[in-house]
């Protein structure tokens, strides 16, 4: 247990790099894998509401992302990045045991794992997820 203490600022400031859930396109984000068939919004409101939820994240606004985020999973609930970006909010809040449930539910919704090479981003992403369901010790 003590060496999470260690480990979890490492995670936080992966959280906030470029690599591991700060900006990136859309598509390495696993976001291409929505569709906007499934309500009136165009995929491009999508993502720009997407991009506000982890812009709050970056301001401290977990609470406010957190809860755009669900709203937004009720109608797009096959986007893995919502359940991503839904599980750093609540992560940076001290709600593990939801950050875990939503961790489990992005590694389950994701097609297959991103390949290194052609979704660097989109990789990373899920290496992050997966270490930070180890070391929140979720369970399965």
């Amino acid at each position: 247990m003590t060496y999470i203490k260690y480990f979890l600022p490492l995670l936080f400031v992966c959280f906030l790099s470029t690599g591991c859930g700060g900006d990136a396109s859309s598509e390495q984000n696993g976001e291409a894998h929505a569709t906007a068939s499934s309500s009136t919004e165009s995929k491009e409101e999508l993502e720009q509401k997407i991009e506000s939820a982890r812009d709050q994240i970056k301001a401290g606004e977990y609470q406010k992302a957190e809860d755009m985020l669900t709203s937004l999973i009720q109608s797009h609930s096959e986007m893995p990045a919502l359940y991503f970006h839904r599980a750093r909010a609540r992560a940076y809040a001290k709600k593990l045991p939801l950050a875990c449930e939503d961790f489990q539910k992005y590694m389950d919704v994701m097609p297959s794992v991103p390949d290194e090479t052609t979704q660097p981003i989109a990789h990373k992403q899920y290496e992050f997820a997966v270490s930070a369901f180890n070391a929140y010790q979720c369970k399965k």
